[in-house]
C-alpha cells in the first residue's frame, strides 16, 4: 500500500505576525517532505477546498461567515490567533486535504495530509490555538 501525501505551496500564503510560532516556515519544510517523497516515487496530490457544507458538519454559520469575512484582511481573532489575506482560502484547503485523507482512508488508502493552518483546536462557534477551523472535527463529520 502506497502512502498518498496531499499538500500545497498555497499552505505558506497563511502569514501570521512575525515572530508568531505557526510561521510559513513550516510549510516550507512540508514543501521539502511532499517533493522528496515525490521524487522517489511517491504519490502526492493537491488538496481540494472544503465546501461550506462540510464546515457546517463541526461549525456554526456565524463561525463559518466570521472566518470569511476575513478573507483579504489581517486579523487577530484572539491572542494566538491570527489571518493575513489569503487565510480563508488556505483554511478551506487545509479542511478539504483532510477530508480527502479521510476519503482515502475509507477507501483502503493510506493518506497523510500536510497542512497549515493548522486545524484541531478551534471549536464550533471560534478560531483558537493558531486554527481558523477544526480540520479534524470536519474531516471526521
Amino acid at each position: 500500500m502506497s502512502l498518498l501525501v496531499i499538500t500545497s505551496e498555497r499552505f505558506g500564503d497563511h502569514v501570521p505576525p512575525p515572530g508568531h510560532p505557526e510561521r510559513p516556515e513550516r510549510a516550507e519544510v512540508m514543501d521539502v517532505v511532499a517533493a522528496r517523497w515525490h521524487a522517489r516515487g511517491g504519490r502526492t496530490t493537491g488538496p481540494r477546498a472544503a465546501s461550506r457544507e462540510e464546515l457546517l458538519r463541526a461549525h456554526s454559520e456565524r463561525h463559518i461567515d466570521m472566518i470569511a469575512a476575513t478573507a483579504g484582511t489581517a486579523v487577530a481573532l484572539d491572542p494566538d490567533t491570527f489571518t493575513s489575506p489569503d487565510s480563508y482560502d488556505v483554511a478551506l484547503f487545509a479542511a478539504g486535504a483532510a477530508i480527502q485523507a479521510v476519503d482515502a482512508a475509507l477507501a483502503g488508502e493510506s493518506a497523510l495530509a500536510l497542512v497549515r493552518p493548522p486545524g484541531h483546536h478551534a471549536e464550533r462557534t471560534r478560531a483558537m490555538g493558531f486554527c481558523l477551523f477544526n480540520n479534524v472535527a470536519v474531516a471526521a463529520a
